[in-house]
């Protein structure tokens, strides 16, 4: 599993962590996340990754789903509609990407297995729209057909996934020789 941070998260972490307070496993969790953490800008992080105030589905063990808001501060928690970064749930899924697990450990010393099930949003990802998704979608017809929609969802999700080995295959066609 591959830690992805953005600065900002990271900054956060490195704040809890200099503060102190808090149980000696979540300063463990924290000092390996930033570790282990690749950082990356927050118009570079893939929107599949959880960073602060993502709206995720996560699943603790074998219970349901549970969809939660991560959020940095005590004052913004809302039980039951937010995981607060400071619990030890919120410093291990932060980073993560949709379809990970990770080993969490309990206050009570046992071990929960979490697993992000997806990450149904992520305000890095709002604030970056596809510019070139964006030009088609103002050229349609203000009414379109189902066709229309669909193929522009699926050309903004094959704008998202990069090439299977990361390179660009440049222009296609036939060649100029």
């Amino acid at each position: 599993m591959a830690i992805v941070l953005t600065a900002k998260d990271f900054s956060f972490l490195e704040q809890m962590l200099l503060a102190g307070g808090g149980s000696d496993q979540a300063h463990g969790l924290i000092r390996k996340k930033l570790d282990e953490a690749r950082i990356v800008f927050g118009s570079d992080i893939d929107p599949e990754v959880v960073t602060l105030n993502s709206r995720v589905r996560y699943r603790i063990n074998a219970n349901p789903p549970e969809e939660r808001t991560l959020v940095a501060e005590p004052g913004h928690e809302v039980r039951g509609m937010t995981i607060q970064l400071g619990t030890l749930r919120g410093v291990a899924m932060l980073g993560m990407a949709a379809g990970e697990a990770v080993m969490v450990p309990r206050r009570d010393g046992t071990i929960e297995t979490l697993v992000v099930e997806a990450v149904l949003f992520q305000p890095e990802a709002e604030r970056n729209p596809d510019p070139i998704a964006e030009i088609i979608a103002d050229a349609m017809p203000q009414r379109t057909s189902r066709g229309a929609v669909t193929l522009l969802s699926e050309y903004r999700l094959r704008r998202r996934s990069p090439a299977a080995n990361g390179d660009d295959p440049g222009p296609q066609g036939p060649s100029a020789a």
